[in-house]
């Protein structure tokens, strides 16, 4: 049941018992060797059960536990960790600190994987700290490819969208436009430099710093007509007698781009006699051209008279009025002076003279000008 194994250079005997034996004590007394006496015992180690590495108990095996049962615990320990780790194929080479780092995340893996591929630093992510704009906000700034100070440029801006909206269509500078426009009007709304009628002469020569002038053209008055009835004593006359149609003023520059036909008024008539020519447009009106044209707006008609209380008359007609502006402006000029205008002026209607029952004949034509 037992065995002693010697050795007499060291002096030592060692007894070793089998498992389940219990210990004893054995005094074996030698007066040769004085050997002193070794046993050893074998019982059974303590071990725990555990799935993962939390499970192991610190405490096992006891120092009293022999060696035994040691393959076992190296088994549930190899085990635990496995289970623990059951992934880890490779060397991890992060640090405790790098990895309790992750302590406290309760993000789910597919949270977590939002994140791959994020190339921001921490100073960039922290621009949105406090941003409590939706997402529907936030894409109103996509395609948006102004810079800072382009953006910047509506800092204090206190217009409405309706107001903004008013320069919709501009095409060139706006400040550019309101100089000239500045200029245009400075130049209509004062004082002209000179207001003048041309009644005679030929040609008018713009004088000098003019940026503008209107001019507005007339033809001659109709002559008026007469009719004497026959009896009517020393007349001379027995009949009716018409007047002259009034005559066609013209003016242009082509410069200015003007080129003016204002007709003349229709004689006058008497007792239905020439009533046709009180037609305006198909006999003289047709022919005035070159501007906004007024009819029976210019040189006044002259009178018809009768002597037959009876009959009907008409007067002569006024002459046409054609009216033109320019602007210095409107021609990409700086201004219009020294540019001479050629006309011609419409004399008025003639009229039956020598009697006591005498018509008038019409009025002359005239150009009159507005310049500033």
């Amino acid at each position: 049941m037992w065995s002693q194994i010697f050795d007499p250079p060291v002096g030592l005997i060692s007894i070793k018992f089998k498992k389940q034996l219990k210990p004893c004590l054995v005094v074996v007394v030698s007066d040769i060797f004085q050997q002193r006496l070794i046993f050893s015992e074998e019982l059974i180690m303590a071990l725990e059960t555990a799935t993962y590495i939390n499970g192991l108990v610190v405490s096992n095996p006891v120092a009293t536990d022999s060696l035994s049962g040691a393959d076992d615990h190296m088994r549930l320990i190899k085990t635990t960790i496995q289970n623990t780790f059951p992934n880890i194929t490779g060397a991890i080479t992060a640090n405790q600190s790098e990895i309790n780092v992750l302590d406290g995340i309760t993000s789910s893996t597919a949270e977590l994987n939002i994140l791959a591929g994020v190339t921001a630093t921490a100073a960039e992510l922290n621009i949105l700290d406090g941003v409590t704009a939706t997402a529907a906000e936030l894409n109103t700034l996509d395609g948006v490819t102004s810079t800072a100070a382009e953006i910047n440029t509506l800092d204090g801006i206190t217009a409405t969208t309706t107001e903004l909206n008013y320069l919709t269509g501009v095409t060139s500078n706006i400040q550019t436009q309101f100089s000239t426009l500045s200029t245009t009007v400075s130049n209509v709304n004062i004082y002209p430099m000179d207001v003048r009628v041309l009644t005679s002469g030929t040609s008018y020569t713009i004088p000098a710093g003019a940026k503008a002038i209107l001019i507005k053209a007339s033809g001659g008055g109709g002559g008026g007509s007469i009719m004497v009835n026959p009896g009517s004593g020393n007349l001379g006359i027995n009949n009716t007698v018409l007047g002259g149609d009034g005559g066609t003023t013209t003016l242009s520059n082509s410069t200015l781009g003007v080129n003016i036909t204002a007709a003349g008024g229709p004689h006058g008539t008497n007792m239905a006699a020439g009533s046709n020519t009180t037609n305006w447009f198909t006999n003289v009106g047709s022919s005035s051209a070159g501007g906004d044209i007024f009819y029976n707006a210019g040189a006044s008609g002259g009178r018809s008279t009768t002597n037959n209380f009876d009959g009907g008359r008409e007067d002569g007609g006024n002459g046409v009025l054609v009216q033109k502006y320019v602007t210095a402006a409107s021609l990409s000029l700086t201004t219009i002076e020294n540019l001479e205008l050629t006309y011609a002026i419409g004399a008025g209607g003639t009229a039956h003279t020598g009697t006591s029952l005498d018509p008038e004949a019409g009025r002359d034509g005239y150009i009159e000008l507005w310049i500033w």
